[in-house]
């Protein structure tokens, strides 16, 4: 890949000298690093002022020292080849982290980013700065830190884990020998509930007394019942692998520290605060968060197969068609941030054509735009459906590029400004109210300024409410577009390397893929007939593969750790046995300490599989049982003649036969969501049939992708046992189901049938 070549920043010097100085150096250096010289005139203007507003800022708030600790080693990883993401949140926003290469995204070409989102002229505490490093070598940041500050100055920020449901019905059963499989049959009717449930701590208790079996249980051990009492508490302590820090002395004058071994992939011994990052943070000690992301580790890998470097990548221009064209396609598996069941549904809707709509897809697929309308609405207008409202030109400039709807932070934040005429204290104070409901006294005090503000620029009141009305429903789900912009470039890097080298990127993807279940839906991806593709997935070879996968002519070829019963140390030793030139057939993998006979016949039977990974197992299973359906072998089914793919978007109404296969299932409680959402207890006088208070989303996947089918709460009791007695991850579910105009993709069942596929 063609790229011109690039000056790199000097290295920090060796003599004491002035951090206010060297950081304006490294900023000069990495203006002509990023290639601004070149820019016209009134560009370089334009940019000289950006620097110099946000180091008054960061110089004032005596940020200088920290900005130069976090541009000294992310320069350093970057330098080693250590992949690094190129932002996360509202870090992007700042001209000085581009120059300095601490980010890769430069605010200025996204005219929405606001430093002050980065900075908040109000506030004093050092600004918050995440970075994303390729997972298999964030060590080597860690060891950056104590190559340059000392091993006694460096550390990890210690976490603190609770008590939840399974873990604490887990600890009791083993303090009182009550037999795993009866505590298995509870664990399996265990209710999850996110964090910010006012019931979170009460999921034990909630399950007993709503499922009978699980009842049942706790009375035949009623030690079991002790375990509602331990669920909240602290459980452990332990390392945040991501949260680093530096302290100008050693640890241990601050809190006391633990060491602990074995952390990350190397194993390393390192120091340990005693406390979590807040109270690290108010100790005085700088920051930073290291996190590895596998994604990052995905696409290094797939760079060094292509024998592209960081540079290469970081150049990858934001407007390649192809690149473009497959999100609009929907080709997403596989992407991050894009693959997931609703930010594919709102991508193939959206149909991006330019960098900016993957941002907007980002910010538009999460559950309160999508969920109040507001996605539907932004489809609608860039579909042509329907006219954008105009209230006033400066909200319509504001949000030109979004189709004249408020989906960012910034665009809140921007309008408090030209509309209010509020300074920046003001409009970072209003974005918190709105978003947060902090009360009605202090969202009118708000507006009280705001309507004075927009009075001063003859803007009247009833269009200021109108413009005050649109912005408080707005806040109430819109995104911060910088995270938006850094996650967009992520995800578009990565299409970028499926489009342009498929086979690195998808033996890149195979490697790094978490679980199962995902590896087999990339394996599929390769062989998909919609987009025209048929690459091969091949069995490991004791000629031709290696350690882990490699792309080959045609597909990819699994390797020794695809074996069963191989892990690293035995894919180790085999890969010595195969560079020796010892391994030829599979019958020589006995010459490898600790596979015997027995592994080695499983090995070479698990190779000879027609379908070793599975990819074929739905849609061999969803034949197998329509056939049976035909046949009269299950006798009264309806046969079901459609698949997720055919469930339309449009508002419109919509029935058909799905057949697929139970992922997991969720339960929702009427009440309890509406306490969740809106931190009040609905009246159950104003619900018609409050007795029947649940419902359920049965998460399942067909031939065609994933989707929800929804069981109402008028459903839910008829089909309550046997849904609840079907297998995740194996059983089918047969539903006759319908969908809502405005529903999107998801179904509602009429009728329902669990099928076990053996």
């Amino acid at each position: 890949m063609a790229r011109k070549k690039k000056k790199r920043l000097s290295d920090p010097l060796d003599a004491p000298v002035d951090s206010i100085e060297l950081l304006w150096e490294w900023c000069r250096l990495g203006w002509k690093y990023r290639g601004l010289n070149s820019l016209p005139r009134a560009k370089r203007k334009e940019y000289g002022e950006r620097v110099k507003y946000e180091m008054d800022l960061i110089i004032s708030k005596d940020f200088v020292d920290y900005f130069l600790v976090l541009s000294d080693v992310v320069r350093a990883a970057k330098d080693r080849g250590v992949a690094v993401g190129p932002a996360r949140g509202s870090a992007a926003a700042s001209l000085v982290c581009y120059l300095t290469r601490i980010t890769e995204v430069d605010p200025l070409q996204f005219p929405l980013m606001l430093f002050e989102r980065f900075i908040d002229p109000n506030r004093h505490d050092l600004p918050d700065v995440d970075l994303d490093f390729e997972d298999e070598r964030r060590d080597e940041v860690r060891q950056i830190m104590v190559d340059k500050y000392g091993d006694d100055r460096v550390g990890n920020i210690g976490t603190f884990t609770r008590y939840r449901g399974k873990n604490a019905i887990i600890d009791v059963a083993r303090v009182f020998s009550i037999p795993p499989y009866e505590v298995a049959r509870a664990k399996e009717f265990m209710l999850e509930r996110s964090g910010g449930d006012s019931r979170f701590d009460a999921s034990i208790m909630d399950t007993v007394e709503m499922f009978p079996e699980v009842k049942e249980v706790f009375d035949k051990y009623p030690d079991l019942y002790k375990s509602i009492e331990l669920e909240g508490n602290y459980k452990a302590f332990g390392v945040h692998a991501a949260g680093l820090v530096i302290g100008a002395e050693p640890l241990w004058n601050y809190v006391a520290t633990y060491s602990k071994s074995n952390v990350g992939k190397n194993h390393n011994t390192v120091k340990v605060l005693s406390v979590d990052k807040f109270d690290g943070e108010h100790l005085g000690l700088m920051k930073l968060d290291a996190l590895g992301l596998s994604t990052m580790g995905m696409i290094a890998r797939a760079l060094r197969m292509v024998g592209m470097t960081l540079d290469d990548l970081y150049d990858i221009p934001l407007d390649d068609a192809e690149t473009l064209q497959a999100f609009n396609d929907g080709d997403v598996i596989g992407i991050f941030q894009f693959e997931g069941r609703t930010m594919k549904m709102v991508c193939e809707e959206l149909k991006p054509e330019t960098f900016m709509d993957l941002a907007a897809v980002n910010a538009l697929a999460r559950p309160g735009p999508f969920h109040s309308g507001s996605t539907a609405e932004y489809i609608a207008i860039r579909r042509g459906q329907k006219e954008a409202d105009v209230i006033h030109p400066i909200v319509s400039k504001i949000c030109e590029a979004t189709e004249g709807q408020i989906i960012y932070q910034e665009q809140i934040l921007k309008i408090t400004r030209d509309v209010g005429q509020f300074p920046w204290t003001h409009a970072a104070a209003i974005r918190k109210i709105i978003s947060a409901r902090k009360g009605e006294s202090a969202f009118n005090a708000m507006w009280d300024e705001f309507k004075v503000g927009a009075a001063s620029i003859d803007i009247d009141e009833h269009t200021a409410m109108e413009i005050w009305k649109r912005m408080a429903t707005a806040g109430t789900y819109a995104f911060n577009i910088a995270h938006c912009v850094s996650y967009s470039m992520l995800g578009f890097w990565a299409m970028w390397l499926k489009v342009h080298y498929p086979l690195e990127f998808y033996a890149a993807q195979l490697h790094k893929a978490a679980d199962e279940e995902k590896k087999v839906a990339i394996m599929r991806d390769m062989h998909s007939e919609k987009f025209g593709r048929m690459y091969d997935v091949l069995p490991p070879d004791p000629q031709e593969s290696s350690e882990t996968w490699v792309p080959v002519a045609g597909g990819v070829r699994a390797g020794w750790l695809q074996l069963p019963g191989v892990g690293e140390l035995r894919a180790e030793d085999i890969t010595a046995l195969a560079t020796s030139g010892e391994l030829e057939t599979w019958a020589d993998l006995e010459k490898v300490k600790g596979l015997g006979v027995k592994t080695v016949e499983k090995v070479e039977e698990f190779c000879g599989l027609a379908d070793p990974f599975g990819i074929n197992e739905i849609r061999d299973q969803t034949n197998a049982i329509k056939a049976a359906i035909r046949s009269g072998a299950l006798p009264g089914l309806p046969y079901p003649h459609n698949v997720s793919d055919e469930i339309p978007y449009e508002a419109k109404r919509w029935r058909g036969v799905l057949l697929a296969r139970i992922r997991d299932l969720d339960l929702h409680d009427l009440f309890e969501d509406h306490r969740a959402r809106v931190g009040e207890d609905l009246d159950p006088d104003t619900i018609k049939d409050p007795h029947l208070k649940e419902s359920l989303n049965v998460y399942s996947e067909d031939v065609a992708g994933r989707l929800t089918i929804k069981l109402s709460r008028y459903d839910y009791q008829r089909f309550m046992a046997d849904i609840w007695d079907a297998k995740t991850g194996h059983d089918y579910i047969l539903a006759d189901v319908f969908k809502w105009p405005n529903s999107g993709k998801n179904v509602t069942a009429r009728r329902i049938w669990v099928i076990d596929p053996d």
